[in-house]
C-alpha cells in the first residue's frame, strides 16, 4: 500500500482491529492515512487512542449523536438513557432501534398477539425509521440484499450514510448537516448524482 501510495483504507474490523490497523501504519511511515471505519463510533476508545484516529472517518447507521434531534426520537433516546443513567453508545442505540421495531409489529399485530402475528405485521411495514433514526426500511421486500445489477428491487429508495470525523479526540459531523445528518443518493440506478442532505421522521 506504501508502494501504491494509498491514501485513503475502507476498513471492515471490530475496534481492536481498527486500532491494531492504525497502529500498523503509523509504524510503517503511513500516518496521514486515512481510516473509513463501519463502527468505531466510540468517543472514548478514539480519545483513548491519544490522536491514533486522528482524521479518520466513522460512518454511522443511524442518526449521529452530534446531530440536532429535530423531530426524530433521538431527543426521547438521549432523555430516557440520561433518566435511567445508562451509557450513551452506538450498541445502546442498535438496541433502542431494534425494540422500537419489535414494539411497530406488537403494536401492529394487536392486542391478541402470537409469534407468528408480529412477524406479519412487521412484515407489512413499508417505512420504519425508528422515529427517523435510520433511513426507511421496507419490510416488504427489503429481506434480501439488493444486487449491483439490481440495486432497486430489495434495496432502499435511496442509499443514505452519516458520517462523523475524528477531530481532537471528538466526532464532528461531515457531510452532512446537524439538521440533515444523512447523505443520500438516488437508488435508482448506479449512475453518479449528487448526493442530497436529508432528514427522516
Amino acid at each position: 500500500m506504501k508502494r501504491a501510495g494509498v491514501d485513503m483504507i475502507v476498513s471492515c474490523f471490530d475496534l481492536n482491529g481498527q486500532k491494531t490497523l492504525a497502529q500498523e501504519l503509523q509504524r510503517q511511515g503511513m500516518p496521514d492515512v486515512r481510516i473509513l471505519h463501519p463502527n468505531t463510533y466510540d468517543e472514548k476508545f478514539v480519545r483513548e487512542a491519544d490522536g491514533l484516529f486522528e482524521g479518520d472517518i466513522v460512518q454511522v447507521s443511524f442518526r449521529p449523536f452530534q446531530a440536532d434531534p429535530g423531530d426524530s426520537g433521538l431527543a426521547d433516546f438521549q432523555k430516557w438513557m440520561g433518566e435511567t443513567g445508562a451509557e450513551i453508545s452506538e450498541v445502546a442505540m442498535i438496541g433502542w432501534i431494534n425494540a422500537d421495531i419489535a414494539y411497530q409489529g406488537i403494536l401492529a399485530a394487536g392486542p391478541s398477539f402470537t409469534r407468528q402475528s408480529v412477524i406479519d405485521a412487521t412484515n407489512k411495514i413499508t417505512d420504519f425509521t425508528a422515529g427517523g433514526l435510520v433511513p426507511p426500511i421496507d419490510w416488504t421486500r427489503m429481506h434480501d440484499s439488493p444486487t449491483q445489477a439490481d440495486p432497486k428491487t430489495h434495496g432502499p429508495a435511496q442509499e443514505c450514510a452519516s458520517f462523523v470525523q475524528v477531530k481532537g479526540g471528538k466526532f464532528n459531523l461531515v457531510g452532512g448537516t446537524a439538521e440533515k445528518p444523512f447523505v443520500c443518493w438516488s437508488n435508482a440506478n448506479r449512475d453518479w448524482t449528487d448526493p442530497t442532505l436529508t432528514s427522516f421522521d
